[in-house]
Parts: C-alpha cells; structure tokens; sequence
C-alpha cells in the first residue's frame, strides 16, 4: 500500500521514474501477505498509470471473472489509449463507464477531464471546455484538486489558456498556474525544524504542498480523516506554523519539500 501512494505522489509530482522505482519495490503477496482485490485493483491501475504516463505498454484489464474492470482500472485503460493516439477508443471506454451507476466521485471527476482531452485531442474546443467545466464544477465541492493534477498535460495547458474557465474554478490554486517559486526568507527567520516529521507526516506534508484537500489526502494515503487532520496537526505543531499555506511555505524554505 506505501508503494502505491509513494508511485502516486511522485506521480503528481512528476517525476515518473520515481514513481515506477516506488512499485517495483513493492514486496510480492507471497512475502507480504494476503493482499485484498480492492487494493490489488489499485496497484494495478496506479501501476498502468504510471507506466502510461512514461510510454510503456498499454495496461491490459486484471482477470475479474468476466466481471468489468474497475473503474480505475479503465481509467488506465481510457488514459493509455489515448496517449496512442487511440481517441475513439478511450472516448467509447469512458461513456462505458460512466454507464454504470455508483461511481465515485473522483472517478467521475477523472472520467470527465478525460472525456475533455479527447474532445480536445479531436478538435472539438467548443465541447471540451464544456466537458472539462462540468468536471471541475463536480470536482469543487470537495476541491478535487488531485484529479486536475494528474490529468493530461495537453487539457492542463487548455486550462491555464482559459481566463475565464480559471476565474470560475480559482479555488485549484497551484494545480492550474503551477507551483509558484519559493520566496527566499531573510536571514535568521526561517530556523530549524522544532521536532523531526515522522514518515507520515511529510507524506501529508508533500500532499498539502500538492494542494489536496483533507478528504483527498485520505484517499491517497487510504486512511481515515481523522488520521489525516491529527498528522496535519502534528505538522503545524512541529513547523510552528498556524495555518496549512504557512507550513508548506515553511517546508519549502527549508528544502522538506
């Protein structure tokens, strides 16, 4: 399970090598026990995405049973199909999926910004900013920022061209307009840390610098919210910092992020 939040937030991140690295090291079933379908569905589609993201193969669907993958999975799927170029393809995987009922809502955030990208990659501006302002209006209630993250980087440039489409959504913050550079603190002010981070703390540290919300950070991690808000706690307590902004500003002055 740390493989796959590691792989993700390097992912987010960017830096994919990393994130194939983090699930490679990942220990077989055999050495680390029983793993669960859910979370062998899980590793399976952060695998695929990751490796679609670098220009591996294209992610085959896990053996289910005749049952359809799950909707992260053919998220991958949809994602892989359309880096080859296959935009039909990945449009006909997403309006599948969207068929079916009971999906989260992050699932159907990442179906939307996809559907947007093929309307994109077809020329189709027109819809695809209709598409992409509908998913970001699903995504504003609980500030799904990761989804917007993590989609294509042809749909996350559109975005930053479209002045009204980031006044509307202002609150992506740094997902749209991009992490702004570390501001350089006089001498004297930034000082040491108060106490060392566990390894927790500075994986939500790092998904606080990503701009995800308590609810998203809990999702990565697969942990309660609770546990979240009680490490985000333990961060500001150990930067003295007062608000979330302030410690990440902190952490970066400090080279924690």
């Amino acid at each position: 399970m740390l493989a796959v939040v590691r792989a993700r937030l390097l992912r987010a991140r960017g830096d994919l090598a990393g994130a194939i690295s983090a699930l490679d090291r990942e220990p077989p079933a055999t050495l680390a026990g029983p793993v669960p379908r859910w979370l062998r569905e899980v590793q399976a589609a952060t695998a695929a995405l990751v490796r679609t993201a670098s220009g591996a193969a294209e992610p085959s669907p896990p053996a289910t049973g005749g049952l359809p993958p799950s909707p992260q999975h053919a998220i991958a799927i949809a994602a892989a199909q359309l880096a080859r170029g296959q935009v039909g393809a990945a449009g006909a995987t997403i309006a599948d999926l969207l068929r079916r009922t009971g999906l989260a809502l992050d699932v159907r955030v990442e179906a939307g910004l996809l559907a947007a990208t093929c309307e994109l990659t077809d020329g189709r501006t027109e819809l695809a900013r209709g598409t992409l302002d509908r998913a970001l209006g699903l995504a504003a209630g609980e500030r799904l920022r990761r989804p917007v993250i993590e989609a294509p980087s042809r749909l996350r440039r559109f975005l930053r061209q479209e002045r009204e489409l980031v006044e509307r959504h202002d609150w992506l913050g740094a997902a749209v307009v991009g992490t702004p550079p570390t501001r350089v603190s006089p001498p004297g002010l930034s000082g040491p840390v108060v106490e060392s981070l566990t390894d927790k703390e500075t994986e939500v540290l790092r998904c606080m610098a990503a701009l995800l919300s308590t609810e998203e950070i809990a999702r990565t991690m697969f942990v309660s919210v609770n546990t979240v808000k009680t490490h985000i706690r333990g961060v500001l307590r150990k930067l003295a910092a007062t608000r979330r902004n302030e410690a990440v500003r902190r952490a970066r002055e400090l080279g924690l992020v």
